[in-house]
């Protein structure tokens, strides 16, 4: 009899622990996120655009903190940011509450899908949007938006098992340096599996190709594993800036070999973000 009751009181507390746990999630944040294409405006140049956007929503009970945002490829191929391009929402990191659960970001049509076709040609530009939350958790919409004639549509039973069984890397990010620090090129493996035979080299476009590269410019960095949640900082090379070099991102996933490129922008850009960091970082103290 005693041994009954024991087993009872067991089961009645794993129960309330399971019942406690799932009341826990409901009273956090929950974000959803959803990927559109819409035309927009007018904007602060009295212009409309048409637009790709991110759309994240908080649906929980407590605050949610999006740290950057984008649109990747499904298979984890390649991704785009604002880093770089027109863009246009709230500065990251955003906080969504209860009380305002919504951020809406946009990037230029146009200028995405030629970026993508000089990037990635050949490359169904079929886009799933996303959002990085704290302690690099990310969350993806359901559905895709073409860059083309290719309506939305929600993901197939194999793009889901694709999904789950990729190893999505994202580099859009530079750091920019302070104190003399150089200013460094971040690459993230952002799962689910681990990136295999990870190589971040300087490379020139298409066009350009097979001209040497600027004396001391040449990079290369290999990793033969980067887990989820790992990051590469490759510092930029002084004489890579204003020659229209890129960074050339190559790994495998699954059993495909996936590759994405990101133009090195100019070394005033990122000298202005270092100058605002470091102000930011004065006010503090």
């Amino acid at each position: 009899m005693e041994t009954t009751l024991s087993i009872i009181a067991i089961v009645v507390s794993i129960a309330s622990a399971i019942a406690e746990y799932a009341r826990w999630q409901r009273e956090g944040g929950k974000v959803i996120v959803k990927a559109s294409k819409a035309m927009v405006g007018p904007f602060e140049d009295g212009n409309f655009r048409s637009c790709i956007c991110v759309h994240a929503t908080n649906v929980g009970r407590g605050t949610a903190v999006i740290k950057s945002w984008g649109l990747k490829d499904p298979k984890g191929r390649f991704a785009i940011g604002p880093e770089g391009s027109w863009s246009h929402g709230p500065a990251t990191p955003t906080v969504l509450s209860p009380e305002n659960p919504d951020a809406f970001w946009k990037l230029d049509y146009h200028e995405q899908k030629t970026n993508l076709q000089n990037a990635h040609p050949g490359v169904p530009h079929t886009l799933q949007a996303f959002v990085r939350l704290p302690a690099d958790k990310m969350r993806s919409s359901r559905n895709l938006v073409g860059l083309g004639r290719t309506a939305p549509s929600p993901l197939t039973l194999a793009q889901r098992w694709a999904t789950f069984r990729s190893a999505g890397i994202f580099g859009m990010t530079y750091r920019p340096g302070i104190d003399g620090q150089p200013h460094r090129f971040e690459v993230l493996a952002t799962g689910p599996r681990s990136a295999r035979l990870v190589v971040v080299d300087v490379v020139r476009d298409s066009d350009r190709g097979q001209d040497p590269l600027p004396d001391n410019a040449y990079t290369s960095l290999a990793r033969k594993r980067l887990k989820k949640g790992r990051s590469l900082q490759i510092p930029v090379p002084e004489s890579a800036y204003g020659n229209g070099l890129w960074f050339r991102i190559r790994w495998q996933s699954g059993g495909s070999h996936c590759e994405f490129r990101t133009k090195i922008p100019d070394r005033q850009t990122l000298d202005q973000a270092a100058s605002h960091m470091r102000a930011r970082q004065s006010g503090s103290e």
